[in-house]
C-alpha cells in the first residue's frame, strides 16, 4: 500500500469473501467465503481494524464484490444490505470522510437495473450506504454499442440523480478475454478486437462522466481457465504487452483534460439489425434511431477531437467538416493525414476506434 501511494497510484479497496472462521456457512462447506457473518459485529470490528491500519493509504472503499444471489451471496436480500450497513457505519466510525462505493450487483451480460439482486436490494434502501455506485458491466463476447452500453450509462445516471449517490458510477471491473468463451463455444474475441472494445468502452464511460473505469486485469494471470487468463492485457509469458495494452495507453492520452460535448448523430447509414442485441433484456435500453457509426465529440486545447469507429461490422465511410488538413491516428497508433476537399473529408472507419483532429465541429 505504501508503494502504490507512493507511485502516485489511487488506491480503491474492497472488502470481500468472509473469513471460515467468522461465517455462517455449515460445516467444511467450500463456499464458506459467500455467506453472511456467524455475528455482523465481529463484522464490523475487523473493518474497523482494516480502516484504521489503512485508511491512510486509500482513495476509496467498496463494500462487497458481486453480492448477487445464488452465485455470489449465500444469504437474503436483507442481508445484503445490512452486510452494507455494517461495513459503511464501520468505516465512518474511524473515518467519517471516507469514500464508500457499492453495490456492485452483476449477474453479468445483465442490465444493472434488471438484475434480479438489484431490483431486490434497491427498494430496501441499499443506496443510502453508498457514496458512489459501482458496476461491473462485463457485455462479452459482445462489443460494448450491441448491448447499449453509453445508455445504460445515461440510465445509471438518472438512478443516481434519483437517489442522491454524490460519486457517481465506478467501474471496478470490466473487460473482454482474447480466448475462446466457455459458455458460447467457437466464439472468440480477437486481441485486436480486445483492444478495439477497450477503447470504445472507455470512451462512452468517459462520455458519461464515470468515475472510475478498471479493466481486468492488467496483466496474465497463472490460473488453468484460459479464458480467465485471457483478460490481461500484458502476457504472462514474456511481459510483452498485448494490442490492449498500446490502446489503453494511447487513449489515456488522447482523452487526458480532453472534455466531452456530444454524441456523433445522424451520420452514416442505420446499422443493421443483425449488428445489435435483439434478447429482451436489453430492450429497454435501444435507442429509436442506431446509425452504422458511432462516435463521440470531445474539446481538447481548445480545439475539436472526434473518436468513431464502425460497428456494423464492415468498413463505413462518412463525410465531415474540415477547413484543412485532418490528422487520423488509429487505436494502435497507426496516424495518417488527409486534406480536405470543398470544406470536407472523407472518412473510412473500422471497428477499431480513429481519434481524428483538424475537423470543423
Amino acid at each position: 500500500m505504501k508503494g502504490a501511494t507512493a507511485a502516485g497510484l489511487k488506491v480503491v479497496l474492497c472488502f470481500s469473501e468472509m473469513s471460515r472462521w467468522g461465517s455462517s456457512a455449515p460445516a467444511d462447506n467450500a463456499q464458506f467465503f459467500i455467506y453472511p457473518p456467524k455475528r455482523w459485529d465481529d463484522l464490523g470490528h475487523f473493518v474497523e481494524k482494516v480502516v484504521a491500519r489503512l485508511g491512510k493509504y486509500v482513495t476509496a472503499w467498496e463494500i462487497w464484490n458481486e453480492p448477487v444471489i445464488p452465485w455470489g451471496w449465500k444469504g437474503s436480500a436483507q442481508d445484503i444490505v445490512t452486510l452494507h450497513r455494517v461495513i459503511h457505519d464501520a468505516i465512518r466510525r474511524v473515518r467519517p470522510d471516507a469514500l464508500i462505493l457499492g453495490p456492485c450487483i452483476n449477474e453479468g451480460n445483465v442490465p444493472t437495473l434488471a438484475d434480479s439482486t438489484f431490483q431486490a436490494v434497491l427498494p430496501l434502501g441499499i443506496l443510502q450506504y453508498c457514496d458512489g455506485l459501482v458496476i461491473h458491466p462485463y457485455r462479452e463476447p459482445q462489443g460494448p454499442e450491441a448491448t447499449f452500453f453509453f445508455e445504460e450509462l445515461g440510465q445509471l445516471r438518472r438512478l443516481e440523480a434519483e437517489h442522491r449517490v454524490r460519486q457517481g458510477t465506478w467501474i471496478t471491473e470490466i473487460g473482454w478475454s482474447s480466448a475462446e468463451y466457455p459458455w458460447s463455444p467457437k466464439v472468440k474475441v480477437s486481441e485486436v478486437e480486445q483492444a478495439a472494445y477497450l477503447v470504445r468502452s472507455v470512451v462512452a464511460a468517459v462520455a458519461q462522466q464515470v468515475r472510475l473505469y478498471n479493466w481486468h486485469v492488467l496483466r496474465e494471470s497463472d490460473v488453468p481457465d484460459p479464458h480467465e487468463r485471457a483478460y490481461g492485457l500484458v502476457r504472462a509469458r514474456d511481459g510483452g504487452p498485448k494490442p490492449g495494452f498500446v490502446a489503453y495507453a494511447l487513449c489515456a492520452h488522447h482523452l487526458a483534460q480532453a472534455r466531452f460535448v456530444r454524441r456523433l448523430t445522424g451520420v452514416g447509414r442505420a446499422c443493421p439489425a443483425s449488428q445489435v442485441a435483439g434478447e429482451p433484456r436489453w430492450k429497454e435500453l435501444r435507442p429509436a434511431s442506431i446509425r452504422a457509426v458511432d462516435g463521440y465529440w470531445f474539446e481538447k486545447a481548445g480545439k475539436p477531437l472526434l473518436v468513431a469507429w464502425s460497428i456494423s461490422g464492415r468498413e463505413e465511410t462518412i463525410e465531415l467538416p474540415a477547413a484543412g488538413e485532418v490528422q487520423m491516428e488509429d487505436a494502435l497508433g497507426s496516424a495518417t493525414r488527409r486534406k480536405s476537399q470543398s470544406g470536407k473529408v472523407s472518412l473510412t472507419l473500422s471497428g477499431m476506434p480513429v481519434y481524428v483532429s483538424g475537423l470543423s465541429q
